[in-house]
């Protein structure tokens, strides 16, 4: 379900489950790039997981000239 969910309960699932899982995918919203939340959670995670892959979402709302820049601070 995901974390930082409206529904307590699907952030405890999810932590579970990340804990039994060879991968795990991280959805970053473009719009909104790098928030501590998501830094401080990917910290956790990688002390326990090795393989992270990163998508980036909702770049269509980030400006042509900026995409570079936020690209790169991630």
């Amino acid at each position: 379900p995901g974390l930082q969910a409206l529904h307590p309960e699907h952030e405890r699932i999810t932590k579970e489950q990340i804990k039994k899982s060879n991968a795990s995918v991280l959805l970053f919203n473009m719009e909104q790039p790098g928030k501590r939340s998501e830094f401080m959670f990917l910290k956790d995670l990688s002390d326990s997981i090795d393989r992270i892959f990163f998508v980036g979402n909702r770049m269509d709302g980030v400006p042509e000239n900026e995409i570079s820049d936020v690209v790169l601070s991630l």
